[in-house]
């Protein structure tokens, strides 16, 4: 009889060779590589688990669904032999589950992309991306052919990538462009038409005043994409080369803005405001700018509003600021500002300018909780943007119709309005159109949680995560890390308080007071998911307290997420502010390690 309970744990190997690693250090041996493959491919699964009609399909494509699961019993029976326990794979009706007594160096790469996220000091966030670069290198399932891996192969080839980029990154940060420049090398080596990788290449090669290598990698490169992609080079990376090639390129550091200068551009940009204000307009209306909103939108306020109380009529340019303002307004949460000027910008002829007053009065009115005339906004808003043939602006309009049923609790509406528009929202590719898809992929798991279906939850946090790491968003999406630790928390996984607190800390730095109120309310779920209800209850009904003082609702959907609270016990320390609430948050997961 083979024995139920395992002395340690199996140690499974993905990268490279499969291999399973028994307590005794012997390696298992597997009856059939059918067996070796269930073992791989619930390692890689979501929470370890899988769909039994899932596995039979993906390793008996070829077959009809009832002779895949027959076929299934005994490969079921193989693999539970080779490790040596009948525990070591938990079966029900449905689900297949991969026992949590078992690791692998999968795991192990969560684990260290996680600290990566975490680490506040620059020598040990340079270390762990060291480790994290040697750890990840290896191909998945190496000396496999099987259809089912390549999916997989293809999301984990573009994190080795990215672990590559952020040490080359790191390194150029201080410096080191020697080291910089072999990193780079090996993005420009294991992808070819890498944008990213070619243009590290030409800042390190720039940095080290070495034109003629510049000019025989971007030629390279150049060559490569029209001959394997027929695509042309993105006139900004030209440029860049161009730049490096010729000498003019400036160097990190080589010209650094003083306080003087600073506080000179500050002073032109408001004389142009008293004098000239109607050529600050095309600078401050381009879209470019959003991207800068996400970060200095407080700071930028002033200039905005001058520029645009000194002009007058609707054209595109201040059509444009007023939008730059309104971005700025609801991050502020200032909503009597935001309906003011969005009912004004309503009054322009231009189709966008009247869709995006449309989008901001729908989120005025959400806070309001008026949710049947927030609702009628954001149709009519749909409705302009499919008339004017406005694909993107169409998809970001159906994205807020979606956020906004959902923050009602109409998960099921909500969570196929945005199914049905996340194609055409991704194909933008600028940095703040790669920000709200994330953000849209990340609200399909905070629905999913709400409506308590874990499983939808677990496979939209991959997309989600497969998404922000290939395009660069992760370090700027917190909504997106707290609804990923959410469902960590609510599958007790070790890494759900890594997570949290990459969350917590990304919504610190964004300076977004309405994005730290909204931080809160997922916290305060996880909390309880982790076992800590008292404290959970005292901050849900704390954060209530705060946000009456501020004259601020919660949106249904908050309210669910939060859960029940309780009073203030006797004797306990009120907390002031939503900063303040959350940092007790993030003291309670850190001791609920």
């Amino acid at each position: 009889m083979l024995p139920t309970i395992m002395s340690d744990r199996i140690r499974l190997s993905v990268l490279g060779k499969f291999t399973a690693v028994l307590p005794d250090k012997q390696e298992a041996q597997f009856r059939t590589r059918r067996a070796a493959e269930l073992i791989a491919k619930l390692s890689l699964a979501s929470a370890k688990r899988a769909l039994r009609s899932d596995i039979a399909s993906d390793l008996w494509p070829g077959v009809d669904r009832s002779t895949g699961l027959r076929n299934l019993r005994p490969t079921l029976n193989y693999a539970r032999t080779a490790l040596g326990c009948p525990d070591s794979i938990i079966a029900n009706d449905d689900w297949l589950i991969l026992s949590d007594d078992i690791e692998s160096d999968w795991q192990e790469i969560h684990r260290l992309e996680s600290k990566v996220l975490q680490a506040k000091d620059g020598d040990d966030r340079l270390v762990l991306l060291y480790s994290l670069n040697e750890a990840i290198q290896k191909p998945l399932l190496g000396e496999w052919d099987v259809e089912w891996v390549e999916d997989l192969r293809t999301y984990h080839d573009q994190r080795r990538l990215n672990a590559l980029r952020q040490l080359a990154e790191e390194l150029g940060n201080r410096g080191e462009w020697r080291a910089a420049l072999d990193y780079a090398m090996r993005i420009r080596t294991l992808a070819p038409t890498s944008e990213d990788g070619i243009r590290l290449v030409l800042k390190c090669l720039g940095e080290l005043e070495r034109p003629s290598e510049a000019q025989r990698e971007f030629a390279s490169y150049a060559k490569y994409l029209k001959a394997s992609l027929e695509l042309e080079v993105a006139p900004g990376l030209r440029q860049l080369a161009e730049q490096v090639v010729t000498g003019r390129y400036q160097q990190t550091g080589s010209r650094p803005l003083t306080s003087i200068q600073q506080e000179m551009i500050s002073n032109i940009l408001g004389m142009m405001v008293d004098e000239e204000p109607e050529r600050l307009l095309p600078l401050l209306s381009s879209p470019k700018l959003n991207w800068s909103l996400v970060f200095y939108g407080s700071e930028m306020r002033p200039i905005l509003e001058r520029t645009l109380s000194a002009t007058s009529g609707w054209s595109r340019e201040r059509g444009g600021v007023a939008k730059r303002l309104l971005q700025v307004y609801s991050q502020e949460h200032r909503w009597p500002e935001t309906a003011r000027l969005a009912n004004d910008l309503l009054q322009s002829e231009d189709p966008t300018d009247r869709l995006a007053a449309l989008n901001f009065l729908s989120f005025e009115r959400r806070e309001a909780l008026d949710y049947p005339k927030a609702l009628e906004l954001i149709d009519q808003a749909v409705t302009i943007a499919k008339s004017a043939g406005e694909r993107y602006l169409r998809a970001v309009s159906a994205t807020n119709r979606a956020v906004l049923n959902i923050s009602f609790e109409m998960y099921k509406i909500g969570i196929d309005e945005l199914r049905q528009v996340l194609d055409h929202l991704a194909e933008r590719t600028e940095p703040n159109a790669r920000f709200s898809t994330s953000i849209a992929k990340s609200w399909l798991i905070a629905a999913a949680i709400a409506k308590g279906d874990m499983s939808e939850a677990d496979r939209y946090a991959d997309e989600w995560r497969m998404f922000a790491e290939t395009n660069g968003t992760l370090a700027f999406d917190s909504q997106g890390k707290l609804f990923y630790g959410m469902v960590h928390s609510a599958s007790n996984k070790r890494s759900a308080q890594d997570w949290l607190l990459a969350g917590i800390d990304s919504a610190f730095q964004s300076r977004e007071p309405n994005l730290l109120r909204e931080s809160t309310f997922p916290v305060i779920y996880a909390l309880r998911a982790l076992g800590r209800d008292s404290d959970a209850s005292f901050a849900a009904y704390e954060l209530h307290r705060v946000v009456r003082k501020l004259g601020v609702n919660v949106l249904p959907f908050h309210q669910r997420l939060m859960g029940g609270h309780k009073a203030v016990p006797t004797g306990a320390e009120r907390l002031d502010s939503v900063a303040s609430v959350m940092v007790f948050c993030r003291e309670k997961i850190l001791s609920a390690a």
